[in-house]
């Protein structure tokens, strides 16, 4: 199991510099996560095949978090994954 908190700090810094407010989510390990602009041609397949052969090589188990990549609307709150 996974726990993904995106708190208020961490909502304001992504408004930042995301005015726009929505991006993707690459959970690296528990104590990385990238934040992308969300593209209209975002190849979603492609960024959870990296997201998923980064974990296998690099991530150990303590450390792993999640395969899947997310979407985050900063203006609304909402989460959930892409599939």
């Amino acid at each position: 199991a996974y726990y993904l908190k995106i708190d208020d700090r961490d909502k304001e810094e992504i408004l930042k510099k995301f005015p726009e407010g929505e991006v993707t989510v690459l959970p690296s390990s528990v104590h990385e996560t990238l934040i992308l602009k969300t593209c209209e041609d975002e190849n979603i397949e492609m960024l959870q095949e990296m997201v998923y052969s980064v974990n296998r090589a690099e991530v150990s188990r303590e450390e792993f978090l999640s395969d899947d990549v997310f979407h985050y609307n900063a203006k609304t709150g909402k989460l959930f994954r892409m599939f």
